[in-house]
C-alpha cells in the first residue's frame, strides 16, 4: 500500500501539535484515523525547501547591505553582537533589551541597515513601562543558519579589515620609500652643488 500526504495537511498537523504539546499524541491519532489510506499522499518537501532558500538569500542580502555600507571593524562588531543576541534569545532575561543600552547602541542603533537586519531575525520594538526595548519574538525560524551566515560575514568583515590594514601598509611602505628616495636624490643635488 502507498501512502502519500500534502505537506500543507502535515504542517497543518505540525501547527496543531505545537500548539498544544500536550495533546500530541491524541492529535496525530485523531488525523491518523480520520484520513483514509488511498487519500493519504506524501509528496517531497520541494515548496519548503524553497522557502528556507528564499530565506537564506534574503539574510545575505540584508548581511550584504550592512557589510557594504559601513567601515569593516563596525559591521563585524554589528555580526558578532546579533550573533549573541541570537545564541542568547531563549533565555528570558536576555529574550529583551533595552534600546538604549550602550552596547546595542554601539554595534547596532548607530551602524547603516543594521537595525533592518534586526528586525530580520525576528526582534519587535516595544515599549514597555516607558521605555523602548527590543524584544525577540517567541518562536524565531532558521536561528541555527542565521548565526552560521552571521559568522560567516563577521569573518569576511574581519578578512575585509585585514585587507584595508594590509593595502595601507603597503602604501605606508611605498610613501616612505618616495620620502627616502627624494632626500637621497635632494642630498645628491646638494653635493653636486658643492
Amino acid at each position: 500500500m502507498k501512502v502519500t500526504v500534502q505537506v500543507a495537511e502535515i504542517d497543518r498537523l505540525v501547527q496543531l501539535v505545537q500548539e498544544t504539546p500536550e495533546r500530541a499524541v491524541e492529535i496525530v491519532q485523531e488525523w491518523a484515523e480520520s484520513v483514509k489510506p488511498a487519500e493519504v499522499k506524501i509528496l517531497p518537501p520541494a515548496k519548503q525547501t524553497k522557502i528556507v532558500k528564499e530565506e537564506h538569500r534574503e539574510m545575505h542580502l540584508m548581511c550584504d547591505h550592512v557589510l557594504g555600507s559601513n567601515p569593516p571593524l563596525k559591521a563585524s562588531g554589528c555580526f558578532e553582537t546579533l550573533i549573541k543576541l541570537l545564541q542568547n534569545h531563549k533565555d528570558p532575561q536576555k529574550r529583551r533589551i533595552r534600546e538604549k543600552n550602550t552596547m546595542v547602541q554601539q554595534s547596532i542603533v548607530n551602524i547603516k541597515n543594521a537595525l533592518d537586519l534586526l528586525y530580520f531575525l525576528g526582534v519587535k520594538k516595544q515599549a514597555i513601562q516607558f521605555e523602548q526595548w527590543f524584544v525577540f519574538k517567541d518562536d524565531l525560524p532558521f536561528v541555527e543558519e542565521h548565526i552560521k551566515i552571521l559568522e560567516k560575514y563577521r569573518h569576511l568583515a574581519l578578512a575585509k579589515k585585514s585587507e584595508i590594514l594590509t593595502v595601507k601598509e603597503e602604501q605606508l611602505k611605498q610613501q616612505m620609500e618616495r620620502e627616502r628616495t627624494l632626500k637621497l636624490i635632494e642630498m645628491d643635488r646638494l653635493e653636486r652643488l658643492q
